[in-house]
């Protein structure tokens, strides 16, 4: 059986979440449904540490492409919304 998923469904807007761990100098990207709490613990998606602060601008982009296509793929959505 194909999955299969409404409009609805593939609309939702998530919004993601960059964090920084000044202790070991990493980051960190997190999505929510919830606008008003994108925390570690209110996540429905949450990466471990994907690139360091020192990394180049180019990798740090790669790397954080390569986790929002993650968070589509398990969320279900294309509509992800980055917040301060």
């Amino acid at each position: 059986m194909q999955n299969t998923y409404t409009a609805a469904a593939l609309a939702q807007k998530a919004f993601a979440k960059i964090i920084v761990n000044k202790k070991l100098n990493t980051l960190r990207l997190l999505v929510t449904f919830n606008p008003y709490s994108v925390t570690q613990k209110s996540a429905e998606f949450a990466t471990g540490d994907i690139c360091n602060t020192t990394d180049s601008a180019e990798y740090v982009q790669y790397t954080i492409n390569k986790a929002l296509n993650n968070a589509k793929q398990q969320l279900k959505t294309n509509n992800i919304v980055f917040v301060a």
